[in-house]
């Protein structure tokens, strides 16, 4: 088309016409043209939902409708394609919109591809209509101007599942690696069947600060348990989950009090720094140990004693010789300038070393005792890694424990000993020392006699050539020796045995806490008291449970 600039006089009027041909045509300021030759609005505008009306000319007589007049049901979030008919077939221009369905009910959030598009020749159009995230009825409408217009009615459906977000407000301490969450329907959190830490319901897992939960009961009354493993723990009963809307809960979360019944500690108590606190405490112990030895005879007579004692099948044979053979003083003889003294000079010696060297870490394992939920038992493993028996120790104590705030754990017992028993065993260590070759205290002390004498000497004095009484021969005679010693050494070791001695434990510390509220870790402080007798002697360290 040409257009061509007209001037006019005052007063003057010109009337211009244009023509539309065909049904199609389009009317505009802007130019003339046919339908093939008209833009597409599609270039002008974007997707969208809304609006009414085309961009072409008047087409009366036209009728649009959608393939279908059954309602079309969809899922919330499904795409579908719609196509619609326009009569007579031709290319129109057409318009789709959104608008509410029966009783006023919005189309939410649903979306369509276009807005508006022109028909292909036979006059067919399509958009994608995509459904809502809420159940909900709403219309897809087609339109172009002076033509009738098409409706088809969408229906989302209730799926009777929404979506809750959990997020807990937890301020208590432990570290969280994964949030667990749970809903039970129709419950309370007072009335969940098997408790807030069920593990037969199916709990979702979460490695960040909220737990997102799909598909839980719509419209009904929830139990909503959100947890760390089984030390943490919150509930809330909310009324109802609403199906496509953004359900979220906060949920406070409270640490579950250590479980000591679930737990299996093992604790150390540093001694370190008392060692000479203890050599100081039981020094008056050893010196009444040694004083014992030899109260009614020598140390030759006392083994001699102790050996005859010790075979009780034999004494009488024994005694008969060691008389007529004056074996005591043929021994001491034998032995030389020192027999006298021969067994205590050497105990002397490891006993006063020992107990400075047994005052090593008090290991021992806690546990719950008991139907008192503070009662608690103290098993003692080692110290300073010896057995607790070899020491005079009892292995079994009864504690008590509670947590009075957050993870902090009080602890206390009372150890008990047999101070005799301490000392005897505690020389040991300094016998090896001393006697490397030796395997405990009794060979270290039958080794310096030396036991091997002794036989010698009685079998040389013995009833026959090759005995020392009948039926003992020099190796017999040595087992024997051996075995004096022994006796010697549980009896001097038994001495104290009905007064112990005790050292009272208090200790403090900050507890780690396992997966099931268990106690496995504790660190700390401790402080004490030693008492021996009258004499009493402060202690303390510190209290070493690391958590694995």
């Amino acid at each position: 088309m040409l257009l061509r600039t007209l001037a006019l006089l005052p007063g003057q009027l010109l009337l211009l016409a244009v023509v539309a041909v065909g049904a199609g045509s389009a009317l505009s300021l802007g130019g003339c043209g046919s339908a093939a030759d008209a833009p597409d609005p599609l270039a002008a505008g974007g997707t969208g939902t809304g609006g009414t009306g085309g961009t072409g000319g008047t087409n009366t007589g036209v009728t649009l409708s959608f393939e279908s007049d059954e309602p079309l049901s969809l899922q919330r979030g499904d795409v579908a394609t719609l196509t619609v008919q326009a009569t007579p077939p031709g290319r129109y221009s057409v318009r789709f919109a959104l608008l509410p369905g029966p009783g006023g009910t919005p189309p939410g959030d649903a979306a369509l591809n276009v807005t508006d598009q022109w028909t292909s020749d036979d006059g067919v159009g399509t958009v994608d209509v995509t459904a809502p995230s809420a159940p909900t009825t709403f219309f897809v409408r087609a339109s172009s101007p002076g033509a009738v217009s098409g409706e088809r009615l969408v229906t989302v459906n209730k799926t009777g599942l929404a979506d809750l977000l959990v997020e807990p407000d937890y301020e208590g301490g432990r570290a969280v690696e994964t949030w667990l969450a749970t809903t039970t329907p129709n419950h309370t959190c007072a009335t969940l069947p098997g408790g807030p830490l069920d593990e037969t319901l199916t709990w979702t897992p979460s490695s960040t600060a909220s737990v997102d939960l799909r598909g839980v009961k719509a419209d009904t009354q929830l139990a909503v348990v959100i947890r760390a493993e089984r030390y943490a723990w919150g509930c809330a009963t909310i009324e109802a989950a609403v199906e496509g809307v953004a359900n979220r809960v906060q949920i406070p979360v409270t640490n579950v009090p250590i479980q000591l019944a679930g737990s299996d500690l093992s604790v150390s108590l540093d001694l370190t720094g008392f060692e000479d606190a203890f050599a100081g405490a039981l020094a008056p112990v050893a010196t009444a140990l040694i004083e014992s030895i030899a109260v009614n005879a020598d140390d030759v007579t006392l083994l001699l004693d102790a050996m005859q004692a010790h075979d009780e099948a034999n004494g009488v044979a024994f005694g008969a010789v060691r008389t007529a053979e004056r074996w005591d003083a043929v021994v001491a003889e034998r032995l030389g300038p020192g027999a006298a003294s021969v067994l205590r000079d050497p105990l002397e010696r490891w006993f006063a070393a020992g107990p400075a060297q047994a005052a090593g870490p008090l290991v021992g394992t806690l546990a719950a005792f008991g139907t008192d939920p503070t009662g608690a038992r103290m098993m003692l493993t080692d110290i300073a890694d010896e057995p607790p028996d070899a020491l005079g120790f009892a292995e079994e104590n009864d504690a008590v424990w509670y947590s009075p705030q957050g993870d902090k754990v009080v602890l206390g017992t009372v150890l008990s000993f047999s101070t005799s028993a301490f000392v005897v065993g505690s020389a040991e260590s300094p016998a090896l020392e001393e006697v490397s070759a030796a395997n405990d205290l009794a060979e270290a002390l039958a080794a310096l006699l030396p036991c091997e004498t002794v036989a010698s000497v009685l079998v040389e004095h013995g009833q026959v050539p090759t005995e020392s009484f009948a039926g003992c021969n020099l190796a017999c005679t040595q087992d024997l020796c051996q075995a004096g010693v022994e006796a010697i050494l549980t009896a001097l070791s038994e001495r104290s045995a009905g007064a112990p001695a005790t050292i009272d434990v208090a200790a403090t510390g900050e507890g780690t806490v396992g997966s099931a509220a268990d106690l496995i870790g504790l660190d700390g402080t401790w402080v004490g008291t030693l008492t021996v007798d009258s004499n009493r002697i402060d202690l303390g360290g510190k209290v070493l449970a690391p958590a694995p």
